[in-house]
């Protein structure tokens, strides 16, 4: 990895059985200790194609709110970090913001909450 703390999505894998839907309510929670009942798919994608067949689901979860315990998986330090749609555009202007997992989810969300991309 990058051998650095990232400021990054809740996220992971799905495990056997999970739906992705399912899977975003559990890594929400086991990564932020937050639950919401509306979740709605907004996009996906494909992180690298032509090395891997792996294919992203993107969510939002609506009203969240706190409920549980972070139960972060052994190789994760996990601070949460609560932020305005400004400080995320600045964070992403800035650089803070640069995993490619984050930035493709992120303009999902620009996108579906019509604010286009702006520069």
């Amino acid at each position: 990895g990058v051998d650095r703390r990232m400021l990054t999505l809740p996220g992971g894998g799905v495990d056997d059985g999970e739906s992705f839907e399912e899977a975003a309510r559990r890594e929400l929670r086991e990564e932020t200790g937050y639950i919401a009942e509306q979740f709605e798919r907004i996009g996906g994608f494909h992180p690298s194609p032509k090395r891997q067949s792996n294919h992203g689901e993107v969510f939002v979860a609506r009203d969240a709110a706190l409920g549980g315990l972070i139960a972060p998986d052994e190789t994760e330090d996990i601070e949460v970090v609560l932020m305005p749609r400004a400080g995320v555009d600045q964070a992403v202007r800035d650089g803070v913001i640069d995993g490619g997992f984050t930035l493709s989810c992120l303009l999902w969300w620009i996108l579906a909450e019509g604010g286009g991309v702006s520069r």
